[in-house]
């Protein structure tokens, strides 16, 4: 980041784009009334969503350490490759699921079938070309696309409790990833900047896409499960601890994304959601 950096409402762009997107997918599925089954393994119990939290969330840190051990022994190109690999297939899938599950039953078979293999194939390349090829804008707006694809995806697929309890884990696993961990380590070693594909770069700030995901995650959520009063509450406590995070960034290089937006943007969502009963 740049050391001219000084918080603007303006770097709050490519939130409100991500959960602009989430709504109208999120809005689509719920009109629908799209039935997906759930991608936990345990019930929405309080130790059955503790155990669905805590392999997401060691999957999520595998990965960060992986990164930091081939970054730390010099394998910068390997890394760019893997993210790129990884962004291809998960864009690739995300758009066979869509489209599996929003076209008629007499349109699309199912998700193998041929004219969605052919529609997801189409808008995968046309995403990557927008996001390795595009300009800033373009670059910014595949990004915001690509994970609220993946945020409503997981706000659909994982049941409310289980949600709530990962996304809290995820905040307390920012902290100490970016202050302690791998994520503050690949920092030291790299210019996390140059990872298009696991970063969005907006003039002189970088936002994690794995940010912008969980908060596209919380919104879809609150819509399908709590109403659109707690999607416009978390909204507002994701952009307000958006920007109280923005002015903590002027005076240090780097701050975890998820802590303070998350727990205004599930405490307004669920605040938003009591006062409706």
């Amino acid at each position: 980041m740049s050391k001219t950096y000084t918080a603007s409402p303006k770097y709050l762009t490519p939130i409100v784009l991500a959960i602009a997107f989430t709504g109208l997918l999120s809005t689509f599925i719920k009109i629908q009334q799209i039935q997906v089954e759930p991608i936990t393994l345990f019930p929405e119990t309080p130790s059955g969503a503790t155990l669905n939290s805590s392999i997401f969330i060691i999957l999520v840190a595998s990965m960060a350490t992986l990164l930091y051990l081939l970054i730390r022994f010099g394998f910068h190109r390997l890394v760019s490759k893997l993210i790129k690999v990884t962004l291809v297939l998960a864009i690739f899938v995300l758009f066979l699921w869509f489209g599996a599950v929003s076209f008629p039953a007499d349109i699309i078979s199912d998700i193998l079938d041929p004219r969605n293999v052919l529609i997801a194939a189409a808008s995968t390349f046309v995403l990557l070309l927008m996001m390795y090829r595009g300009g800033t804008y373009l670059q910014v707006l595949a990004a915001t696309l690509v994970s609220s694809l993946t945020g409503t995806f997981l706000g659909v697929s994982i049941p409310l409790f289980t949600a709530f309890v990962l996304l809290l884990g995820l905040s307390i696993y920012d902290v100490v990833s970016v202050f302690k961990g791998p994520i503050g380590k690949i920092a030291e070693k790299t210019d996390l900047e140059k990872f298009m594909g696991a970063v969005v770069n907006y003039e002189n700030l970088t936002i994690g896409m794995g940010d912008l995901v969980f908060y596209s995650m919380l919104t879809s959520s609150s819509v399908l499960n709590l109403g659109y009063e707690s999607f416009l509450a978390s909204t507002l406590g994701i952009l307000a601890g958006a920007y109280g995070t923005f002015k903590l960034l002027e005076k240090r290089e780097m701050f975890p994304g998820l802590p303070l937006y998350l727990a205004l943007g599930m405490g307004l969502a669920l605040f938003a959601s009591a006062l409706r009963y």
